[in-house]
């Protein structure tokens, strides 16, 4: 038998732009989705938060994570960019959320 090994802790600081939302949507998943690298299995993440990473000896960046908390220890997955691909991810963000729903500037 094989022991899992322990994992660092990572405490998540809120800021003064946390902003909590709540969309009642349709799940997705679970579900296999064929991507340009290939079909992958997906399950809906309730949970989305975006952060700086700081780490001392390393490059800093911006990251996504999102998770499905559970009892005890949810899971998650984090994926992190520097500022032009989190640049590129903020753009292609705000021209689907025109399609969906059209900003009124006369208002």
């Amino acid at each position: 038998m094989t022991d899992k090994p322990v994992l660092d802790t990572i405490v998540i600081e809120k800021t003064k732009t946390y902003q909590q939302t709540r969309a009642q949507l349709g799940r997705i998943g679970p579900i296999v989705m064929e991507t340009p690298r290939g079909p992958v299995e997906v399950e809906d993440a309730p949970g989305f938060l975006t952060m700086q990473v700081d780490r001392e000896g390393a490059p800093h960046s911006i990251a996504v994570l999102v998770y499905e908390p559970r009892p005890g220890k949810g899971r998650g997955l984090v994926v992190q960019m520097d500022a032009n691909s989190a640049r590129a991810v903020a753009a292609s963000l705000m021209m689907m959320a025109d399609r969906l729903e059209a900003v009124d500037l006369d208002s």
